[in-house]
């Protein structure tokens, strides 16, 4: 399916806090769009950031895809712009396959194919650095 990922976090991957490996996964939407970004995993706990162009986290979401799920769900309005989506695990040193997926939200009659959303594990020119986050409380 068009704007499905399938990743892995590690130890080697980048850290923005030490114990929560994260892969970041690059956005630009090309006009504004209602998006579904789902983060599922058997293999962790999912925690789903998104950081728009300034670097700052704008949207994050814990066990939202569902009753009893721990997998993350984050549905919103993205004006055109870049964002980076943060794949990572609520609790510290998980690792494991995880799949994130990026549709327009239910009832939109088209596809990712319309180019309305372009995403990519590449980095793109002056790509984010990211050095701190806030952390959530258990």
């Amino acid at each position: 399916m068009p704007g499905t990922i399938n990743g892995a976090l590690t130890v080697d991957d980048c850290v923005l806090e030490p114990g929560f490996p994260t892969d970041p996964v690059y956005m630009e939407v090309l006009s504004t769009t209602t998006l579904r970004i789902d983060l599922a995993s058997t293999a962790f706990d999912a925690f789903l950031m998104v950081a728009d162009s300034t670097d700052t986290i704008v949207l994050s979401d814990d066990d939202g895809a569902g009753l009893g799920s721990t997998n993350s769900r984050i549905q919103a309005t993205f004006p055109k712009g870049r964002y980076t989506l943060l794949a990572q695990a609520y609790y510290s040193n998980s690792a494991g396959a995880y799949t994130l997926s990026v549709s327009l939200a239910a009832g939109i009659q088209q596809g990712l194919r319309d180019g309305t959303v372009r995403f990519s594990t590449k980095p793109p020119r002056n790509a984010m650095t990211f050095t701190t986050k806030t952390r959530r409380e258990p």
